[in-house]
């Protein structure tokens, strides 16, 4: 008994101890010696529970449950001992629910890194098939436009997750959920208010990756199971001073009336093949949910609207300014001359050199102290992410615009963490490209002439450093005739609360549109949204005209 590593206690038909081993009395913190413990009632030892209630024991075993042991969370299982079909006890084996989740969030991250390898070969093999029969019936420039919507759709997704949402981790699941249901045929879409850009202290990071995962697994299985075509599952993950708000709406198979009241048992599950129903269990044991309360909505992920001049058309300082030193690290001789070669139009940049090693980009970072540095991560000798840490960045003042096909979430939240000031994907869009220079233009411009700052100062310098920032801070896709339709309808009836489709169907506008220019008018000020919980099914966001 003493050398089993699980909790161990054997109690009588009177719920007295007549057995507990060494590692019951450590997890439970029972100083007593198990002679002392010997006969005493189990709710005595431990508080009372549903577990030990004695109509439960009696009725059936039970397996891996999770419950609370004192201050202790537990996995325990129950067993009744008979003989000659009288009972004569029961035994109790648990173990310490952190270090099971420990270990299995160790090997979730294992399965997630051999999954999402697995999907990006998948994909990679699918573009290049597809590139391939392009090129060889002539057909250029369809190939020139698939690899730049390819590349394109690609970023627009790192962006809005990474400018989004604070946590590398969530970022690097989102990531790859994505990835996982673009394979199985369904597409995430991403609300445009999601926003998550601290930690929400109540709930674990550990917890809240696997109720968010458990969420979106259900959902893209549900939708790949439904006809075609396959609606997109809609997310919105938002965080307020007042609450998190997870919401995972899909249009699939949907849960069967006879089971929805019983979707949080174990083993109860809408799937038809594997062992499933533990997921939505899982889910509920960190948080107080009920099937009635477990959220769906409605949510877009508009495309991407890409702040900037376009590519070439620069601003031109009416000042004289001074000059920023660019350094260039590529392999690639060709790309790099056409990095050269945009930074040679810009009147604010100046290149001072080209280096095609990480040997060679630290001389010439000591050397020639650039300010910018545009760095590629795959290089002959090593790889660009172990410079952003090097002493030898902080010291020549330079900041880093990552160029590189490093898609994986591991290098692009390191670049993050260390300061980064942009991680743009291969193939390069050289309109983003631009962006991101006059961006670090302006930011380095204010850097300069601010010798003090005040919180609008401090905010500026973030907001040049985002990567949804706009350089004309205007409100791009938001048409002027349209938003006047818009804004008439909630001033003509300002007591009025609408859903998204009676706004739809007051105005003539698409559901696309229409949610894009409710959320704007949110962001400005002019409409207030609330949520409106109903007894069973999916809450509603109330778009109403904010008080004047």
């Amino acid at each position: 008994m003493e050398s089993i590593y699980e909790g161990v206690i054997a109690i009588d038909d009177d719920l007295r101890i007549e057995v507990i081993n060494q590692a019951a009395r450590k997890l439970l913190g029972l100083s007593q010696p198990a002679r002392e413990l010997r006969g005493q009632p189990i709710g005595q030892v431990i508080a009372p529970v549903q577990f030990f209630n004695p109509q439960t024991m009696l009725a059936k075993d039970t397996h891996d449950e999770i419950c609370r042991f004192n201050d202790l969370t537990v996995i325990a299982s129950r067993v009744r001992i008979m003989l000659e079909d009288a009972l004569q006890g029961w035994v109790i084996t648990f173990r310490d629910r952190n270090e099971i989740d420990s270990l299995s969030a160790q090997l979730s991250q294992v399965k997630r890194y051999v999954d999402n390898l697995r999907i990006m070969r998948h994909e990679q093999l699918n573009r290049m098939t597809t590139l391939s029969g392009l090129l060889h019936m002539g057909r250029y420039e369809e190939a020139i436009r698939y690899i730049q919507a390819q590349s394109e759709h690609a970023q627009e997704l790192l962006d809005f997750i990474s400018s989004r949402f604070s946590s590398p981790t969530l970022c690097g699941l989102l990531l790859g959920k994505a990835a996982r249901a673009r394979e199985k045929g369904v597409e995430l879409s991403f609300d445009p208010a999601c926003r998550m850009d601290k930690p929400f202290l109540p709930l674990p990071e550990s917890e809240l990756i696997s109720i968010i995962g458990n969420l979106l697994d259900n959902a893209i299985e549900a939708t790949q199971r439904a006809p075609l075509p396959h609606a997109p599952v809609e997310v919105l993950i938002k965080l307020s001073a007042q609450e998190l708000i997870i919401e995972v709406a899909d249009q699939g198979v949907g849960i069967r009336p006879e089971i929805r009241d019983r979707i949080f048992e174990r083993g109860i599950t809408t799937k038809t093949r594997g062992d499933h129903g533990i997921g939505l269990l899982a889910a509920q044991s960190k948080l107080p949910i009920t099937p009635h309360a477990v959220p769906f909505s409605h949510c877009l992920f508009p495309p991407r609207e890409r702040p900037g001049t376009p590519h070439g058309n620069w601003k031109i300082p009416t000042m004289q300014h001074e000059l920023i030193d660019v350094l260039i690290v590529e392999d690639e001789n060709e790309l790099a001359q056409l990095h050269a070669e945009l930074i040679g139009k810009h009147p604010r940049l100046r290149l001072v050199g080209i280096a095609s090693s990480l040997a060679d980009a630290q001389v010439q970072l000591e050397s020639k102290r650039p300010q910018l540095m545009l760095l590629d991560n795959y290089l002959p000798d090593g790889k660009g992410i172990t410079l952003v840490s090097d002493p030898m960045l902080a010291r020549a003042n330079c900041s880093v615009i990552f160029i590189t096909a490093a898609s994986d979430m591991g290098t692009c939240s390191q670049a993050i963490r260390n300061g980064a000031f942009d991680y743009i994907l291969k193939p390069v869009s050289w309109k983003r490209l631009s962006q991101s220079l006059e961006r670090f233009v302006q930011f380095a411009e204010q850097q300069r002439v601010w010798k003090i700052v005040d919180q609008q100062n401090v905010d500026s310098l973030y907001q040049l450093q985002a990567k949804n920032y706009r350089l004309d801070n205007g409100s791009k896709g938001i048409e002027e005739n349209t938003l006047a339709r818009v804004q008439t309808l909630f001033n003509n009836k300002a007591a009025h609360c609408f859903t998204v489709d009676e706004v739809v169907s007051e105005t003539g506008l698409s559901k696309t549109t229409t949610r894009r220019y409710l959320e704007h008018c949110v962001e400005v000020g002019f409409l207030s949204v609330e949520m409106l919980y109903g007894k069973i099914g999916h809450p509603r966001r109330m778009y109403k005209r904010s008080a004047v």
